[in-house]
């Protein structure tokens, strides 16, 4: 059974060990540009979909996603609750039942265990196993514990689902994650895509 891990203290609840903790990758990430420049200094766009996706597109979409939810957090905080603005921020990120599922949980965890002001967590694309215009999965190494007050163990690596949808002002990406998930017991999940 899948464990969402985005929420670290979710991940502290869920998993009773696993995997070393990933060392935090360092991105230069504008929080304001709709462009994010990769650790290659190349300018990717990330506000279209390009007519050949590459790794290099898909980790400035996680990159752009990263700093997405590091402004969620801090609206939560700031509020001090998973308000209405928190839920609007979050569903322009996920998708479907994966925001549903998310939502339930930290409703019921609430703002305690976050980090004021929550840090920037980072993704790093190991592997881009679909790459289509309309769907992409992947598997990558997270670091959410800059959103966090809690230490815990991280378990990698994270599959992430991305499918097309409409930009908007809280997510200007024509993506949204439909799937975020790891497994504290090392099982893998096939490609959501296919």
């Amino acid at each position: 059974m899948p464990v969402l891990a985005l929420v670290p203290a979710l991940a502290l609840a869920a998993c009773g060990g696993g995997d070393t903790e990933a060392a935090p990758t360092t991105t230069a990430q504008p929080t304001t540009s709709t462009t994010t420049t990769t650790t290659t200094e190349v300018e990717v766009d990330v506000t279209s979909v390009p007519e050949e996706i590459d790794e290099a597109y898909v980790q400035a979409v996680v990159d752009r996603f990263d700093v997405l939810l590091q402004e969620a957090y801090a609206a939560a905080m700031a509020s001090g609750t998973f308000d209405g603005d928190f839920e609007a921020r979050l569903r322009a990120l996920y998708g479907g039942l994966e925001a549903e599922r998310l939502l339930e949980n930290l409703r019921r965890v609430g703002t305690e265990p976050f980090a004021d002001p929550p840090g920037l967590p980072t993704t790093t694309v190991l592997d881009v196993m679909t790459a289509r215009r309309d769907c992409i999965f992947l598997t990558a190494e997270r670091d959410l514990t800059p959103l966090s007050d809690e230490t815990y163990e991280q378990v990698q690596p994270y599959y992430l689902q991305l499918v097309a949808a409409t930009p908007g002002p809280l997510n200007e990406t024509p993506w949204v994650l439909a799937r975020d998930v790891y497994f504290a017991d090392g099982a893998q999940l096939g490609d959501q895509c296919a």
